[in-house]
C-alpha cells in the first residue's frame, strides 16, 4: 500500500508516512486540505494533494446531498440522546486517534532525520578516514625511507634486492607505502593490520623517546599510533576529525625529523647482516 509524507505549504517539515486511509482521518479532522503537499517520489517534489486525482478520490471523497427536511424536529427522547451522546463519543474517539497518529508520525520522521544525519556523518566519517589516514602511512614511508636512500640506490646498481632484508625498516617503509594504496581505495579489511602497525610506532617509537630524552619523538609516536587506531574505530565525522587530525599531526612530525636529518645514524643502527654484498 502507498504512503505518503505530507507537510503545509508554509512549514519545511514534514509528517509521515501516511496511508491512504489515515489521510482520511486527517481530512475529517481538518488537519489536511487539498493545498497540503504531499511528496512525489516518482517527480522527486512536492505537490498539493489536489493535483493527484487517484489520491484525491481516496481521500477527498464527494459527499452526498443532504435533503433539507421540512418536517418540523421531533421531541428529542431517550434514543434520540443516547444516540448523540454516541456520536459525541465517536467523535472524541477520532479526535484522539487523530492526535495519537500525527505524534507517531512526528516521531517516526524526527527517527528518520537522525538515521539519515547518522549516516551521513558515517559517510563522510568513512571519506575522511580514507584520505587522512593513507597521507598518515605516506608520511610513515618518507620517516622511514629518506634516512636510506642511499642504501637503496646500492641496493637498485646492483640489482640484488635480498639486500634489502639486512634493513627491516626499509621493507616497513614499503610496507607503510602499499598500506596508503589500498586505504586510498578504501579497503576496510585492512584496519586491523593498520592498528597493530600503528602500536609498532607507539611502542617503539615512544621507548626510541624515551631511551634517548627525547619529548619530541615521544609525543609523535603517541600521536601517530593513538590517532591511527582511534580513527579505525570511530564513525561520528567530528570524532573522526580529530582522530585523523592527531594522527597526521605525529606522522608530519616524524616525517619533518626524518627529512631534517634528525634520525641519520639512529636508524642505521637497525640492521642486520643475512646478505653480504659483494
Amino acid at each position: 500500500m502507498a504512503e505518503y509524507y505530507i507537510r503545509t505549504p508554509d512549514r519545511d517539515e514534514s509528517r509521515g508516512p501516511f496511508t491512504p486511509e489515515q489521510l482520511l482521518t486527517l481530512v475529517e479532522a481538518e488537519q489536511v486540505d487539498l493545498d497540503t503537499l504531499y511528496y512525489d517520489d516518482k517527480r522527486e517534489e512536492w505537490l498539493p494533494m489536489g493535483t493527484n486525482i487517484e489520491l484525491r478520490e481516496k481521500v477527498f471523497p464527494k459527499k452526498e446531498s443532504l435533503k433539507l427536511k421540512l418536517d418540523e424536529p421531533e421531541t428529542p427522547d431517550k434514543k434520540t440522546k443516547k444516540k448523540a451522546k454516541k456520536e459525541s463519543a465517536a467523535k472524541e474517539k477520532a479526535k484522539s486517534t487523530v492526535t495519537d497518529m500525527l505524534a507517531t508520525a512526528e516521531k517516526e520522521s524526527k527517527t528518520a532525520r537522525h538515521k539519515r544525519k547518522q549516516i551521513t556523518s558515517f559517510r563522510w566519517a568513512t571519506h575522511l578516514i580514507s584520505n587522512g589516514l593513507c597521507l598518515t602511512m605516506l608520511l610513515s614511508a618518507v620517516t622511514l625511507l629518506t634516512p636510506h636512500l642511499e642504501v637503496i640506490k646500492e641496493v637498485y646498481s646492483s640489482q640484488r634486492m635480498t639486500l634489502l632484508l639486512n634493513h627491516p625498516l626499509i621493507l616497513l617503509g614499503i610496507f607503510d607505502f602499499l598500506l596508503c594504496i589500498f586505504i586510498y581505495f578504501g579497503d576496510r579489511k585492512l584496519y586491523p593490520i593498520l592498528r597493530g602497525r600503528a602500536m609498532l610506532t607507539l611502542g617503539f617509537g615512544a621507548y626510541i623517546g624515551w631511551a634517548l630524552g627525547d619529548l619530541n619523538i615521544l609525543l609523535a609516536s603517541v600521536s601517530f599510533g593513538i590517532g591511527i587506531v582511534w580513527a579505525t574505530l570511530l564513525k561520528r565525522f567530528s570524532i573522526t576529525l580529530l582522530a585523523v587530525a592527531l594522527s597526521l599531526a605525529g606522522g608530519a612530525l616524524l616525517a619533518y625529523f626524518s627529512l631534517s636529518g634528525h634520525f641519520d645514524g639512529l636508524l642505521d643502527l637497525i640492521s642486520l647482516e643475512l646478505f653480504i654484498q659483494e
